[in-house]
Formats: C-alpha cells, sequence, structure tokens
C-alpha cells in the first residue's frame, strides 16, 4: 500500500506549494485572521463543510458508528440542527464582523467574560487539535502497511509479539503465529496494539503535527479557506463513489443487517451506555451546542463578502453536511459487518479504504480523510491562536501593537499550541472520548452566554460570566471524576448536568441583576 502514500504525499506538497504563494498576500491582521473578508459564497460552503466535518467525523463517528451502528447519527444530528438554527443568526454575524467570539462576549457582557470565555475555548480546542493529529498517525500508519497484515502486540512486561490475522474476541485476542499455529491471548494482558507499518501510529502523528503548525503558521485564514476548498471537493467526491462500492463489498443491505445485530438498526443502540436514551441525547447536545458556538465558524461568517453570502452559504453547508455525515455512517456500519473484531474500532473507514473498495476509490476516501485531518487542524489550530492574540495581548497586554508584530507573534503562537496539542495526542487513548470532553466543554461554557447574546435582550453581564464561569468548572469537574472512577456521576452524562449549572445560571442572575444599559444591546439588534 505504499504507494497510497506516494500519492498522499504529492497532493500535500502540492498544498504546500500553494500556501507558500498565498503566504506573500498577508499583510495585516485581517489578511491572517479573517483573509481580508473577501470569500464568496462557494468558498464559503467548501470552508464550512470542512469546519465541520474532521476527523471527529472520519474517525470518532465512524467509532461510534462500529460500535452502535445507525443510532450513531444522533451526533452527527446535533449538527444538523444547530446548523439550521445558525442560518438566522449568520447575517447578524456577520454583520457585527469582528475576529472572534470574545469581541461579542466584550461587547454584551464585560472584558472578563471575554477572558474566560477565550480560556475555555482554548482548552476545547487545544483537545480538538490533538485528535486530528492522532487521526493523521492512524492513516500514514494504514498506508504504510505491507500486504501481508502483521500486529504488533506490546504486553503488560513491554516485551512485543507479533501476530497474524489479530481477531478479538468478549474476552481475548486470537491470533496466528509466524508458523501458522492459532493461540490466543486474554485482554488483559496486552498493553496496546499496532499494526506493522513502516510509520507507526506515533511517528505518523508527529509528522502530521509537524506539517499542520507549519501549514498553519504561514498564511493563517487565506491558507485554510483557499485549502478547504480543494479538500471539500475531495471528500464530496470520496463519499459519493465509494458508497455503492462498500455496499457490493459487503454482500448489500439486506446481507449488513444480516450480518449485524438488530441493535445497530434500532434508533437508539440499547446497548450502547448505562443509559443508551441519554448517552444518545448526550451526543446530540454536545454536537448541537459546540456547532451553535463554535469559533471556527464564526470567523468563516467574518470572512465572508458580505451578510447575504454568509446565509447562502449556510444553506448549501446543511445540505453538504447530512450528506457527508450520513455516508460516514453507512460505510462504518457496513465496514462493522465486513470486518468483525477490529482491535482499533476508529480505523473503520481506513479500513474501508484499504480493503473494501477499488484502489483508485480507496485512494480517493484515504485523500478525503486525509483533507479532514488538515483542515480541521488548520481550522481549530487558528481558531484559538486568535483568541490568544486578539482576546488576550491585544485587549489586556499590549492594545497599540503594530500589525507586523500582531502577525509575528501569531505565527509564533500556532507553534506553541501546535506542539501543546501534540503532547496531549501522545497520551490520548480514545478519539471518541476526547471529542465528546472537548464539544462539551464548549457547549455548555460559550455556547448558552454567545446565543443570548445574539437573540435575548433580558440578559445581564452578571448572568453571561457567570454561565461562562460555572458552565467550564462543572464539566471540569465531572470529567475529573470520571477520570477517576472510570464512569459519570449517577451515570448521567457529564453534558446534562452541565447544561443545568450554566443556562440555569445565566437565566436566573440575569433576572436577579438590573437590565443591561442600551448600548450594551443595541449592537445586535438594529
Amino acid at each position: 500500500m505504499i504507494y497510497y502514500l506516494y500519492i498522499i504525499l504529492i497532493y500535500l506538497l502540492i498544498l504546500v506549494g500553494a500556501n507558500m504563494y498565498r503566504a506573500k498576500k498577508v499583510k495585516t491582521q485581517e489578511d491572517f485572521m479573517v483573509a481580508g473578508r473577501a470569500l464568496n459564497w462557494k468558498i464559503m460552503v467548501f470552508t464550512l463543510v470542512c469546519t465541520w466535518i474532521g476527523s471527529g467525523t472520519f474517525i470518532a463517528g465512524a467509532e461510534f458508528a462500529y460500535k452502535a451502528g445507525m443510532s450513531s447519527l444522533w451526533m452527527a444530528a446535533g449538527a444538523w440542527f444547530g446548523i439550521i438554527i445558525i442560518y438566522f443568526l449568520s447575517g447578524k454575524i456577520r454583520k457585527f464582523g469582528q475576529f472572534t467570539i470574545g469581541d461579542i462576549l466584550e461587547t454584551r457582557y464585560s472584558k472578563w467574560a471575554r477572558l474566560f470565555g477565550s480560556i475555555a475555548l482554548v482548552i476545547s480546542f487545544v483537545c480538538i487539535v490533538s485528535y486530528q493529529f492522532r487521526a493523521g498517525g492512524l492513516i500514514l500508519n494504514i498506508v504504510t502497511q505491507g500486504k501481508e497484515k502483521i500486529s504488533i502486540l506490546t504486553l503488560n512486561d513491554n516485551s512485543k509479539i507479533r501476530a497474524y490475522d489479530l481477531k478479538k474476541t468478549e474476552n481475548e485476542y486470537i491470533f496466528k503465529n509466524a508458523d501458522s499455529s492459532e493461540t490466543s491471548m486474554a485482554i488483559d494482558k496486552i498493553k496496546s496494539i499496532e499494526a506493522e507499518a513502516k510509520i507507526s501510529v506515533e511517528q505518523g502523528q508527529l509528522i502530521t503535527a509537524i506539517f499542520v503548525i507549519i501549514f498553519t503558521a504561514l498564511a493563517g485564514m487565506i491558507s485554510v479557506a483557499y485549502t478547504d476548498l480543494s479538500n471539500g471537493i475531495i471528500i464530496v467526491s470520496a463519499c459519493i463513489l465509494s458508497l455503492p462500492f462498500m455496499l457490493h463489498t459487503a454482500g448489500g443491505w439486506p446481507t449488513i443487517k444480516t450480518n449485524l445485530p438488530p441493535e445497530f438498526f434500532h434508533v437508539v443502540n440499547r446497548h450502547f451506555g448505562e443509559m443508551p436514551v441519554l448517552t444518545a441525547l448526550g451526543y446530540f447536545f454536545s454536537t448541537f451546542f459546540l456547532l451553535l458556538g463554535v469559533q471556527s465558524m464564526y470567523q468563516k461568517f467574518y470572512s465572508a463578502k458580505d451578510e447575504k453570502t454568509a446565509r447562502k452559504s449556510v444553506v448549501f453547508w446543511v445540505m453538504g453536511t447530512i450528506f457527508v455525515e450520513t455516508v460516514v455512517v453507512i460505510l462504518a456500519v457496513a465496514g462493522a459487518s465486513v470486518f468483525k473484531n477490529l482491535g482499533r474500532p476508529e480505523t473503520v473507514v481506513l479500513e474501508v479504504a484499504a480493503r473494501g473498495v477499488p484502489m483508485l476509490v480507496g485512494v480517493l476516501l484515504l485523500g478525503a480523510a486525509c483533507a479532514v485531518v488538515i483542515s480541521t487542524a488548520n481550522n481549530y489550530l487558528l481558531s484559538p491562536t486568535t483568541n490568544v492574540m486578539r482576546d488576550i495581548y491585544q485587549r489586556f497586554i499590549n492594545p497599540k501593537a503594530e500589525q507586523k508584530k500582531m502577525v509575528l507573534l501569531s505565527k509564533l503562537f500556532v507553534m506553541l499550541l501546535g506542539i501543546i496539542s501534540f503532547l496531549i495526542a501522545t497520551r490520548l487513548k480514545s478519539v471518541l472520548a476526547m471529542a465528546y470532553f472537548a464539544y462539551t466543554i464548549y457547549g455548555v461554557a460559550i455556547t448558552p452566554a454567545l446565543i443570548v447574546a445574539l437573540s435575548w435582550k433580558r440578559v445581564t453581564e452578571a448572568g453571561g460570566l457567570v454561565s461562562i464561569i460555572s458552565g467550564a468548572l462543572t464539566a471540569l469537574g465531572l470529567k475529573l471524576y470520571n477520570s477517576l472512577t472510570g464512569h459519570d456521576l449517577f451515570g448521567i452524562p457529564l453534558i446534562f448536568p452541565s447544561l443545568i449549572v450554566s443556562i440555569g445560571s445565566l437565566i436566573i442572575i440575569s433576572f436577579l441583576t438590573r437590565p443591561s444599559p442600551d448600548e450594551k444591546w443595541k449592537p445586535f439588534f438594529d
């Protein structure tokens, strides 16, 4: 499969060349952060699709579908409903026309809301970038495997075993030795599993991190938006072509339904989580609230040519997102039917690309997976950098910073946050779990205060600030409890108590404090 790698490398080199050319056009902070506010609706559509469709879809979403079946669409559906609501706010966001959501939070609340909102955002986005790096490592690991599938098992005493044709049962792994004799080993005796390849997962995520950091630091939003155009075309094309081939490989939909448990096709898989319905709703609301407030999307609307362009792009964005996310889930379910007992369920779509479709289609699908990793990592690395520079450095440290200095420092912070993300990636255990936490802390800390800032005149400075801080602290505390005990408090997904605290404090404290003066809400309602 090494030729897969060569094709992907050629594509990446083309992107780098184009990016170096565009980097010459970056002269000001506005060029770097919002592409000079000149994007047309076509570029807006693809960059919005690529903003949302990342390894959260191709890796975490696919892992969810491999384990839970079609009910994993609850996770994707939260974003679809979020985009529909955003249609009605997109023109207002573009009209406000600043750089970050911190600009909205300070105008509507206070400079402290800007500061604490930025801190929550940076925590969430650094986590999101970390699993993009892991996804890049998984892709490079798979495309550099040999024809004969060999797994390297690392045991608890750090000794290693080469295993052929590895399969997982409920309590043990079954595999063949070099002499083709079959053996088995208990799951709890194995520390980690990795496919034998020329590039390991760890080496792959290091290569991905270096590429993404340099790529983003070169030209900021100009590189992100125009790269997303080509990446978006590859993603949509790969989904269209892969689906019929993979369904054929799996023997058709009736065969897939026969091969998998009936729960895979229920609205809610009753075997997923301690409380299946609450788990499904937890994933729904985590993506719903993240999308409503995600800054990388607001930054794209700030980059649009005008308000009409922003609204028009949302219509095609929701159509593209529904199509791509649904196809990825179907590919993962078909993959679960064909590739049972995968050691790494998060790689199911990559396995589909490598073994489930013709070579040319597989190259395109792997290229799409690569494209989403690059696009999402670029977006989510640039966005917190903008917050650090705009909401912290320029607001609290050096308000009169020169444009050249702002651009230079932005590039340095892209590198610093990228390195932190890489360090988190080296300790990552589950992409799905990290995605869920990153979505949740963002959605409960920032989104409630942000959405009511644009839609509710009665909200007050104190209500908004307490909502941001209490939502973030509750989510962090419950995540710590989960890490220490191995389960959610009372079995309830952490998003629900965190949301109740955030929204409850927002409403109660707003009614207990004096209404905000007119100058606080007028910029968003005139």
